[in-house]
């Protein structure tokens, strides 16, 4: 340290308050290393300063060292919480064996994660019609077929910024990150296309109701899935084989 270089705390609290924002470790280890910077600048303004600016310069780092210390905990935390979800689809993306979608929930965790981000949408639930019955009809093996084509439709119908999984049994769900609800009227729509043109002709009449709500930016989960399972028993009282947006915000379809 030497007087010409050091001549105020500026720089210094900056980075102090910079700090929670770029690492990525855990908290108490970060608190560590902001209070042992913080002690070792006041040491050098000690040696270099004159009393005066030395009291305000110290008022003012161990101020700024609080505060980033509080920055830390929240950001850090944040930062950690959204490292294991990611590290936890990476490694559970796969679970559903049957359809190689995302499983309920790490699909949950990725909608929650882009929702939390900022990120706004559509959010539909698609159930296939009368599956228990094609079932009992056809066997168990070639219901999965069918639940197989349902999630190829998906993947074709969607974006890779898309978040689709198979949500239990029949239903699935798919979030369109960042659309309209007009956008996703088509994506319904063209994934509705799509099934019956994959599907055989001995299955040609299993067909899905879709319920979709919208998502704005920070919603709350319970509540958009609320929406789009009200928009989907609609959808069923309707006659199935359609889709359905939730009434509470955008009206019918």
């Amino acid at each position: 340290c030497s007087p010409t270089k050091i001549t105020n705390g500026t720089a210094f609290v900056a980075l102090l308050l910079v700090v929670p924002f770029v690492m990525v470790d855990l908290p108490w280890r970060q608190d560590i290393l902001l209070v042992l910077s913080t002690v070792a600048y006041i040491l050098c303004m000690r040696l270099f300063k004159n009393q005066t600016v030395f009291l305000v310069d110290t008022t003012n780092a161990i101020a700024f060292c609080v505060v980033a210390c509080t920055c830390n905990w929240i950001f850090a935390c944040r930062s950690i919480t959204s490292l294991a979800d990611r590290l936890y689809i990476e490694n559970e993306r796969d679970s559903d064996a049957l359809t190689g979608l995302y499983s309920r929930k790490s699909g949950r965790i990725m909608i929650e994660n882009h929702v939390a981000h900022g990120s706004h949408g559509a959010f539909m639930i698609i159930d296939v019609d009368d599956f228990k019955h094609f079932n009992d009809t056809y066997g168990h093996q070639y219901g999965d077929i069918v639940l197989k084509r349902v999630a190829e439709c998906m993947t074709k119908s969607s974006r890779g910024t898309d978040v689709a999984c198979r949500f239990g049994g029949d239903e699935f769900v798919l979030f369109c990150v960042d659309v309209d609800m007009e956008t996703a009227e088509m994506v319904a729509s063209r994934f509705q296309e799509l099934l019956k043109d994959c599907l055989d002709e001995k299955d040609r009449h299993v067909t899905t109701s879709i319920g979709i709500a919208e998502v704005g930016m920070h919603a709350d989960y319970e509540r958009f899935f609320s929406d789009a399972d009200k928009a989907l028993y609609e959808a069923k009282e309707k006659g199935k084989n359609c889709f359905v947006v939730h009434k509470s915000r955008l009206g019918s379809w």
